[in-house]
C-alpha cells in the first residue's frame, strides 16, 4: 500500500496501515536553524522524508513569496496591502481595501481564471502539476486560499469593522460576501475537474480559548456559504480537508452539518478529551501537535507522552487520524527530533 492509499484509507476509516503523519518546515525555521543543522535530523527519520537527499535545500535561495519577504510591502488580489517583519512567515495587512463601504461602489473582484486570492497563478502548470502527481500515484490536493472567506472578510474590512458589520447586519456586507462565495466556488470547480483526491478550506476561526466570532454569526454569515462551497466537492466524491488554527469546539456540530471529511485542528487548545467526545468517529482528526507549550519547553519525554496519548485516544484500528506537526522556530533541536522519533514510532500503532 502506499502513500496514498494509506491516508485516503486513514480519512475514510477504512483500517489504514498505519497513521499518516507530517513534518512541515517553514522556510523561516530552515532560515533560522539552518540546513546543516536541520539535514542531521531529517535524513535520520525516513519515514517522515522519504524523499529527502542532503543539500536539497538551499538556505540562501529559499523561494520565498512575495507575501512573505520581510519589509517589502505586498498587495494581495483582493487590494489588501501586507507587511511582514521575518521572511518566511506571512505578515498582517497594513492597508485594508474596503475599509470604507464608500470604496466598494468600484470594487472589483478578482478573476479565479488568473488569481487565488493570494497572487495570480497559471492553471495550466497547476493542471500539469497534479497530471503528473497521479501519475506517480501520489496524494493530489486543491485548494482555496487560507482565510478564504472569514479572514478574508477582515482583510479587506478590518476585523472591528467587520464585527460592527455582522452585528448591524450591514447589507453591504452580504453582497460582498456573495462576491467571495463566487470567486471561491469558481476555484472549487478548477480543482473538481482536475479530479483531486482532496480539496482543502483552510481558515482560522478560533483563539486560545474561544471562536474569533460568535456561534451565532457564524452560522448567520459563515456556515451557509461553507455547505455552498462544499456541496459540489462532496456530490463529486472528493474528500473536504478543513483547517483551523484556534478553539473550535462551539461549531463542531455545524463543521459535520457541512459536510467536512477531514479536520485538522490543534490538539492542547481544543483539549484532547474534547476532541475525543465530539469528534472521533465523526470526522477524520488531522492533529495538529502543540507547537506553543510541551513541544517547545517540555523535556523529549514529555512530547513522547503527549503524542503516546493522543495516538491512544484518538486513534483507532478503523482509522480517523494522522498527526501533523509545524514547526516555526523557537524550539530547541533534541526537542525537534524528539517529535520527530515520536511520530514515527506511533504511527504504526495500530498496524
Amino acid at each position: 500500500m502506499n502513500d496514498r492509499e494509506n491516508t485516503l484509507k486513514a480519512f475514510t476509516f477504512n483500517k489504514p496501515e498505519w497513521i499518516p503523519i507530517r513534518f512541515s518546515i517553514s522556510l523561516a525555521s530552515w532560515w533560522d536553524y539552518g540546513a546543516k543543522d536541520l539535514e542531521k535530523i531529517i535524513l535520520k527519520h525516513k519515514l517522515l522524508f522519504p524523499n529527502y537527499l542532503q543539500g536539497n535545500i538551499d538556505v540562501k535561495n529559499l523561494p520565498f513569496k512575495p507575501y512573505r519577504i520581510a519589509g517589502e510591502k505586498y498587495m494581495d488580489s483582493w487590494g489588501c496591502s501586507w507587511e511582514t517583519n521575518k521572511s518566511g512567515i506571512t505578515g498582517t495587512v497594513v492597508k485594508h481595501s474596503l475599509d470604507s463601504w464608500n470604496n466598494f461602489i468600484n470594487f472589483m473582484p478578482p478573476n479565479p481564471n488568473h488569481h487565488n486570492g493570494w497572487e495570480k497563478i497559471d492553471w495550466g502548470n497547476i493542471e500539469k502539476h497534479i497530471k503528473e502527481q497521479k501519475r506517480r500515484g501520489m496524494l493530489t490536493r486543491g485548494g482555496l486560499r487560507h482565510g478564504y472567506l472569514f479572514l478574508t472578510l477582515s482583510y479587506m474590512r478590518g476585523f472591528e469593522n467587520l464585527m460592527y458589520d455582522m452585528h448591524d447586519e450591514e447589507p453591504c456586507l452580504d453582497k460582498l460576501i456573495e462576491i467571495l462565495e463566487t470567486f471561491n466556488c469558481k476555484i472549487i470547480d478548477k480543482y473538481i475537474s482536475l479530479g483531486v483526491d482532496i480539496i482543502g478550506f483552510p481558515e482560522d476561526l478560533g483563539t486560545q480559548k474561544s471562536l474569533l466570532l460568535s456561534p451565532k454569526m457564524f452560522k448567520r454569515y459563515i456556515k451557509p456559504v461553507y455547505k455552498n462551497l462544499m456541496k459540489p466537492v462532496k456530490k463529486n466524491d472528493i474528500l473536504i480537508h478543513m483547517h483551523s488554527d484556534g478553539y473550535i469546539m462551539d461549531i463542531v456540530d455545524d463543521l459535520v452539518e457541512c459536510g467536512v471529511d477531514v479536520i485538522n485542528l490543534q490538539d492542547l487548545v481544543n483539549g484532547i478529551d474534547e476532541i475525543k467526545k465530539h469528534i472521533k468517529g465523526r470526522m477524520a482528526i488531522d492533529l495538529d501537535i502543540d507547537r506553543q507549550d510541551i513541544t517547545v519547553s517540555g523535556s523529549p519525554k514529555d512530547i513522547d507522552d503527549l503524542i503516546r496519548e493522543e495516538v491512544m485516544k484518538l486513534g483507532d484500528i478503523k482509522g480517523g487520524l494522522s498527526l501533523l506537526y509545524g514547526l516555526y522556530g523557537k524550539v530547541p533541536l533534541r526537542n525537534i527530533e524528539a517529535i520527530m522519533n515520536a511520530m514515527e514510532k506511533y504511527s504504526k500503532y495500530y498496524s
